[in-house]
């Protein structure tokens, strides 16, 4: 079939085959399943998978520490995994899973052992399901990072599966997509590297196009790993299929390089357990993704030296023992290699002079971690308070009593003079022993001291656990657990130990823990205090190896110890993977000094394969069998006679799969999803193909991508294809046509709309209908046609508020506001789109009316009134352009190309289509809350997103286009289904809030590729045309261009909550600019000051407000949006005189300005200044009137300069003159009322 569509498919312009075209696909969400992480460790998948990737888990650890040598040719420049980020996508289509269940179960299992090994070594990895296009599922929860989790995810995926057909070249695309987003997200940590893993049988017109190189697609790095098919060959033959495409495997078209590589493997070899590396190509598979996540360390910019402290750590603690039930959740089974039945060495064990050792003879830049001097350190005194246990079967008894007899008791050899021990017949008398004698009601036998038999043996002995994540992985848990509990429970065997005492210390991530300190070894005889120790290991354990932070903390506290005779000796356990070059220099110093102060180190091997263990300590042991750990740290200490032995063979672990497991392992894993029903749910009833969006309109404009991702201007092109929305309806209710405009009124006509907007929308499919009034509104909205609203979308153009109708409306009973308003609420409340336009003050209040007191929302986990209303007056005439990022910035609209969906279908388009720039309009509103101050922040915008923000320049800036897309339930995805929508239970619809009704009317034409895109756009964007049409194709029925019918009788009341209309105008904010220069000075300010007094007092009784701003050289803002009168000499400064900062300060306070105000300015000069036309232009845009008074001698013509907006210049000869003109512009009242 993928053949067949190969075969015939046509050449687009590019000459290429779009059947087989690879996409970058928004991957869908796949973590909505609430996933315990306890449980699912637990569970019988996980446990199974483990164990069938046992060989895999081995084989990759092995050839990982292989490769991760601490130094390179006499530099420590260490090979590290932590600069590559990995993505596994696993192919769930028909054909990898319900159609083979030993693809289904190998891909498991090969995703398995991968992912567990390299996020032991704290690789970041990315776990993917893809089929069929644009059906890709993230499965990783990007906020909570839980491989396991992700495993579970992607068996329910594979057991779900069943997807019609495969695009591995899509899921390529798409995972280094993803990993070029995350590195464009500041806020998270990204690795520079990214590695791509795909797993599939590669059933796929993307494979089988010859004409498709994978080679020239933008997919970084990857490896494909095909699972063989067994193909029916005389039907391939039939088909006349070419050989060459099948006989070596499935394998799409590359130029061999380093950024690909592909190998074939038969999925049965995956699910045996076990299989030969002499024959199995999984070695081969293994080695390809080392060589392409291993690199070392970059050097480009200089380490930094590192500084930490000694930390005590506080215990986990818990009744039962951390290795319950070890073995029998990690079995372990090992098999000697050829080489190691040959050798038959059981362990290995090195003794070098650290004077002689490769690592400390390195000439290299100190770059050590500084460990910070440890003051007043102590033991928690947790660690000591028991809890008690009837649990007494301990595992390592045996171990620890060998390593005690065999090796420590002769290594450990009395080195104190013997002390004194309590008597009870002789010696001298013990004043504590008489305490005790009398506490104890004259019992106590031991009154006496006297001198012991036996000299003593006085050690130091300081444990350092290298604290990884890895050490306590399935791989290497039993061996780590068994070494550490065995080692550190030996030396309390030791005899005449009594003043050895001992510290732990876990180390990882450049920190040092301090477990415990200075305590008797007899304390350790406690089996649960050594459990309690493994346990807060492995709680605590990081990714990157404490080596050598570890030993460097051991070396501050054992230096501390001193003494005639006193021995001090540190053991360190360590899997021998360090790739920090800071914690490799630490190591190297350490050794140093450990060597000068005569402090024996201990290096003791864990886990399957600690191979670079001899590079790192001199003194070196590793017993793969801990039953002969006694052995080998008696070679190690010098007390067998024996010299340095063997080599570090690794141990490879397998697991053993009969026929009747295997059939078993089936049912277990080919089930039916059982962990994730949300995710499978998704993967069985996803649209098979989402082209079909294509219907609607030019994806690429759509979308903004292929041809028009690049484009610097609007595209001539339209986005929406002509009849796109045939059937669709939308009422159209205009409250205001233009009565204060003037000689402008004919730009806000109907035939205006019609002619322009509406011509548009109806040659998109639209049909409309245009009504003036509230009450043709309310009949529109409530008819009903086979019990449903015919609308999908309601547009509503605001009034000003004052009770008014245009003369166009058919009914003029303004009190049927209640019920419409009423109705327009219930049509959103039942899903319908509404398109609210503003403009500014006050031709904003039915809008905000709605959004004060009809509009209830909940979004993003808060419910409620939304604070957003649209006000103000903002004049643009600028050019909004597309942003770069999604940052608000100032003329710009957000550039982000789709949304996530608000119900089940696969995308959700924006307002953005085939959109570069846009005209901004005339007189806009913006927005802001109740008292007019502007909302910019996601908090204060809520629920809304803002999609444009104005030119102002203003910091942050102000939107004024907004959007609210509210999420459909999933018991309303029924209302957009012409099947199942009646009697759905409704939801709430999509909201876009305008700031500038023009751009339906005269700008619309102006500006048709521009803002008249933009509003047709919304206009399609509001009928979810997406959730249509999903619903219509998963359901097979006709598409739904209707909205649920309102059924509520609505009754018409007075309505009182009108705007009071202005008599006579606005009330008035005077900025009154006043000359306070040196030539001002003495007489001519003080009735300056009397003059402006007076205008203040005769426009406070107006109700109008008052800002004062004074100026010289400089400007200051007196007072701002007061009415108090001014001091005798208040503002007067004596310098020179400048226009322009005098005006610069007193723009910003006309831009905060409330609209129910207007604004003038009163400029009053006695002298010449700096050209300001920048200035009073800017205000003029504002529509800020200023008017000038000038004192003295002035020119007229040079004053008029200053002049906007209608107002004049007055100059009075004498200071007399002057407040006779101030108290004519005080009492004059000429607004210029047009919008």
């Amino acid at each position: 079939m993928e053949y067949e569509a190969v075969r015939r498919a046509p050449k687009g312009k590019d000459n290429k085959k779009k059947v087989s075209e690879g996409r970058a696909v928004q991957p869908i969400d796949g973590t909505l399943d609430r996933l315990e992480a306890n449980s699912i460790e637990n569970r019988p998948e996980i446990i199974e998978l483990h164990d069938l990737s046992l060989q895999m888990q081995s084989l990759l650890y092995t050839e990982i520490a292989r490769y991760l040598k601490p130094f390179d040719q006499n530099k420590i420049v260490p090979y590290t995994l932590h600069d590559t980020e990995v993505s596994i996508m696993v192919d769930i289509s028909s054909s990898m899973t319900k159609l083979s269940k030993m693809k289904q179960m190998g891909a498991m299992v090969l995703a398995t052992g991968i992912s567990s090994i390299l996020s032991s070594f704290g690789i970041r990895i990315y776990h993917y399901a893809f089929a069929d296009r644009e059906s890709i599922w993230k499965l990783t929860d990007s906020n909570h990072h839980n491989p396991q989790e992700d495993l579970i995810r992607l068996v329910d995926s594979l057991r779900e599966g069943n997807r019609p057909g495969s695009c591995p070249l899509d899921a390529a695309i798409t995972s280094h997509n993803e990993w070029a987003l995350r590195q464009n997200n500041q806020e998270i940590q990204v690795a520079p590297n990214h590695l791509t893993i795909i797993i599939s049988d590669f059933i796929s017109a993307q494979v089988l196009d010859d004409d498709r190189d994978w080679s020239a697609e933008n997919i970084g790095r990857y490896i494909l790993i095909s699972l063989n098919t067994e193909f029916n060959q005389e039907l391939l033959e039939l088909k006349k299929v070419p050989k060459e495409l099948y006989e070596n495997g499935l394998i799409p078209k590359f130029t061999p390089g380093n950024n690909i590589s592909s190998l074939c493997i038969d999925p049965k070899e995956l699910c045996s357990g076990f299989a030969s590396t002499d024959t199995s190509k999984i070695p081969k598979i293994l080695q390809e993704i080392i060589k392409k996540i291993i690199t070392k360390t970059d050097q480009k910019h200089p380490v930094k030296q590192k500084s930490t402290s000694l930390a005590i750590c506080a215990p986990v603690q818990d009744k039962a023992m951390f290795w319950a039930n070890l073995t029998q959740s990690h079995e372990i089974k090992t098999k000697l290699s050829e080489n190691e039945e040959r050798t038959k060495t059981d362990f290995f064990v090195q003794i070098k002079p650290t004077s002689n050792f490769a690592l400390a003879a390195l000439n290299i830049i100190e770059k050590t971690i500084l460990l910070q001097e440890p003051k007043n350190i102590e033991t928690d005194n947790k660690w000591l308070q028991r809890q008690a246990t009837g649990d007494n079967r301990i595992p390592f008894v045996g171990i620890s009593r060998d390593v005690a007899t065999t090796a420590l008791t002769h290594s450990f050899v009395p080195n104190r003079a013997a002390g004194k021990e309590p008597s009870p017949s002789s010696g001298q008398l013990w004043i504590p022993g008489l305490r005790r004698f009398i506490q104890s009601g004259f019992t106590y036998p031991n009154l006496f001291l006297k001198k012991s038999r036996r000299n003593q043996k006085a050690y130091s002995i300081t444990f350092v656990i290298d604290n990884t994540q890895r050490i306590f992985s399935p791989l290497n848990i039993s061996h780590s657990v068994t070494t550490i509990a065995s080692l550190i429970n030996s030396v309390t065997l030791i005899p005449d130990g009594d003043e050895i005492v001992v510290d732990v210390i876990a180390a990882s991530d450049g920190k040092a823990n301090l477990l415990i300190h200075n305590i008797q070894v007899r304390l350790l005889s406690d089996w649960m205090l050594i459990s309690d120790i493994l346990r807060t290991a492995d709680k605590i354990a990081g990714t990157e190896s404490g080596l050598g932070i570890g030993i460097a903390s051991a070396l501050q506290l054992t230096s501390r110890r001193s003494g005639v005779g006193f021995g001090r000796r540190i053991i360190a356990f360590t899997d021998s993977i360090v790739t920090s070059e800071n914690e490799v220099s630490t190591l190297r110093q350490t050794l140093l000094d450990c060597d000068a102060s005569q402090i024996d180190v201990l290096g003791v091997g864990l886990g399957i394969s600690p191979i670079q263990l001899p590079l790192l300590l001199p003194i070196a042991l590793y017993a793969p069998n801990p039953v002969d750990l006694g052995n080998s740290i008696a070679v190690a200490l010098g007390v067998s006679g024996v010299g340095s032995c063997g080599s570090i063979i690794a141990r490879q672990l397998f697991s053993v799969v009969d026929e009747e497991r295997l059939q078993n392992l089936k049912t277990l894993l080919c089930g039916k999803p059982e962990i994730c029903p949300l995710l499978a749910k998704n993967i069985k009833e996803r649209e098979l193909s989402l082209d079909f969006f294509e219907q609607f309109g030019n994806t690429d404009l759509l979308y903004m991508k292929g041809t028009a991702q690049d484009a610097s201007d609007n595209p001539l092109e339209e986005p929406y294809h002509d009849g796109a929305f045939e059937g669709f309806q939308v009422l159209v209710v205009c409250l205001y046509l233009g009565a204060n405009e003037k000689d402008k009124q004919n730009l806000f006509k109907q035939n205006i709309f019609d002619n322009q907007c509406g011509a548009v929308l109806k040659r998109k499919g639209f049909n409309y209908k245009f009504v003036c009034s509230y009450g043709e509104g309310l009949i529109e909205i409530t008819h009903k046609e086979n019990d449903r609203c015919k609308y999908t979308q309601l547009w509503l153009f605001s009034s000003e508020g004052y009770g008014e109708l245009p003369k166009e409306a058919g009914d003029k009973d303004t009190n049927k506001i209640v019920p419409f308003l009423e109705a327009a609420a219930d049509f959103w409340r039942n899903g319908g789109g509404l398109f609210l336009f503003c403009d500014n003050h006050p031709y904003n209040f039915e809008a905000n009316y709605l959004l004060a007191n009809h509009f209830n929302f909940s979004h993003g986990g808060r419910s409620g009134v939304s604070a957003v209303r649209l006000g103000c007056n903002y004049r643009g005439l600028k050019q909004i352009q597309v942003s770069p990022t999604e940052a608000a910035t100032k003329g710009s609209f957000n550039p982000i190309l789709k949304l996530d969906a608000p119900g089940p279908a696969k995308q959700r388009s924006t307002l953005r289509p085939g959109l570069i720039h846009f005209s901004e309009g005339n007189t806009i509103s913006f927005a802001v809350d109740e008292k007019d101050q502007p909302l910019t922040t996601a908090e204060q915008l809520w629920p809304f997103t803002p999609f444009a923000w104005t030119s102002e320049n203003v910091d942050p800036p102000r939107p004024f286009i907004l959007f609210f897309d509210p999420k459909i339930p999933s018991d309303s995805e029924a209302m957009y289904c012409s099947e199942t929508c009646k009697g759905a239970k409704t939801s709430h619809g999509p909201i876009v809030l305008h700031g500038g009704f023009t751009s339906a009317f005269s700008e619309f034409g102006q500006d048709q590729t521009g803002m008249g895109r933009l509003v047709v756009s919304i206009s399609c964007w509001l009928t979810r045309f997406e959730e249509r049409v999903y619903a219509s194709k998963i359901k097979s029925a006709p598409l739904l261009t209707t909205s649920p019918a309102l059924t509520k009788q609505y009754s018409t009341k007075t309505f009182t909550g009108w705007r009071p209309k202005p008599v006579g105008g606005r009330p008035r904010h005077s900025i009154l600019v006043l000359d306070g220069s040196g030539s001002m000075g003495g007489d001519p300010y003080s009735k300056l000051i009397v003059a402006s007094n007076q205008y203040i007092s005769t426009q406070s009784k107006a109700g109008g407000i008052i800002s004062v701003v004074s100026f010289s050289g400089s400007a200051r803002i007196i007072y701002e949006r007061q009415n108090r009168q001014l001091g005798p000499n208040e503002g007067y400064d004596g310098d020179g005189t400048n226009f322009n900062v005098a005006l610069q300060t007193a723009i910003p306070v006309a831009q905060r300005n409330p609209p129910q105000y207007e604004c003038r300015i009163l400029f009053f000069t006695d002298g010449c200044g700096t050209d300001a036309t920048a200035e009073c232009n800017q205000l003029a845009s504002m529509g800020v009137r200023i008017d000038v008074v000038g004192f003295g001698s002035l020119d007229q013509s040079s004053l008029s300069k200053l002049v906007r907006c209608g107002g004049k210049v007055s100059i009075g000869q004498t200071m007399a003159e002057v407040a006779k003109i101030f108290e004519q512009i005080a009492a004059t009242d000429d607004e210029n009322q047009t919008k």
